[in-house]
């Protein structure tokens, strides 16, 4: 999701839990690119415990 803030443009990432519909975790960053994927996933497995079985989708045909 790309928003503008203060005449700058900023790309959100967010994962979205499909289950419960809630977001649970984001980034926000000034440009879109590999880094900010591999952080916000990072962020996720810290939180899921370890037999998790997740599943993730990357929706808006953006690449990472």
């Amino acid at each position: 999701m790309i928003f503008a803030l203060f005449g700058k443009k900023l790309y959100l990432l967010p994962i979205l839990d499909m289950y419960n519909s809630k977001i649970i975790s984001y980034n926000i960053s000034d440009r879109q690119n590999l880094n900010q994927g591999r952080y916000k996933l990072n962020k996720v497995f810290e939180k899921s415990p370890y037999d998790t079985h997740l599943i993730f989708h990357f929706d808006q045909g953006r690449q990472y």
